[in-house]
């Protein structure tokens, strides 16, 4: 029985003690801190709350929708002719790149056997050589973008042009914002403040 008392016992020692040490301090200061504490309590608070808890796909009022994403519009502003929900794509004129190539005008490209198989000639028949430099030729032809590439399009046996669709530029670009996000939900591309 005398363990209970001596914790009670502790325990009021503390208290006189805690009441010694507050009776000391001056009581503008323990109120300001005391103050101070608390605010900046609410404050972390309420940043836990607003950006750590807001689940995923859930808009905050600081991550407005500003609405969806027209593909085709932008890829057209570089240039290019289609579109898919990943590139941009534009097909090559073979008698361009190969007027490209050897730095000559009116070159004919003549493929024989698949898009692997194209040779430039002059106006007078006179064979040249194929392309070398399908890469050059696409980046020379679409500087605007920040990767292009020259691509084989299998099932319909042409060249293409092409760059990867960077949604959140594009969202940029639409909306004329800067650091926008886009989302896709549902197959469709939103952008975001």
């Amino acid at each position: 029985m005398a363990e209970p008392l001596s914790f009670v016992g502790t325990i009021l020692s503390l208290a006189a003690k805690a009441k010694e040490i507050v009776a000391g301090v001056d009581k503008k200061l323990l109120i300001a801190s005391t103050l101070a504490v608390t605010v900046t309590t609410v404050i972390l608070g309420g940043i836990y709350f607003i950006y750590l808890k807001t689940p995923a796909g859930v808009d905050t009022p600081e991550s407005p929708t500003l609405g969806g994403l027209d593909l085709a519009k932008y890829c057209s502003s570089y240039n290019y002719e289609e579109n898919d929900d990943r590139f941009c794509t534009a097909e090559i004129d073979l008698d361009d790149a190969c007027s490209w190539q050897y730095d000559a005008p009116d070159l004919i490209a003549e493929v024989e056997s698949g898009p692997y198989s194209g040779d430039c000639r002059d106006p007078q028949g006179e064979s040249l050589g194929g392309i070398s430099d399908m890469p050059g030729y696409c980046k020379a032809n679409f500087r605007g973008s920040l990767e292009v590439e020259a691509s084989v399009v299998e099932e319909e046996e042409k060249w293409v042009c092409r760059t990867e669709i960077n949604m959140g530029l594009a969202c940029t670009w639409q909306y004329q914002k800067e650091n926008l996000q886009a989302r896709e939900e549902g197959g469709i591309w939103n952008c975001y403040e």
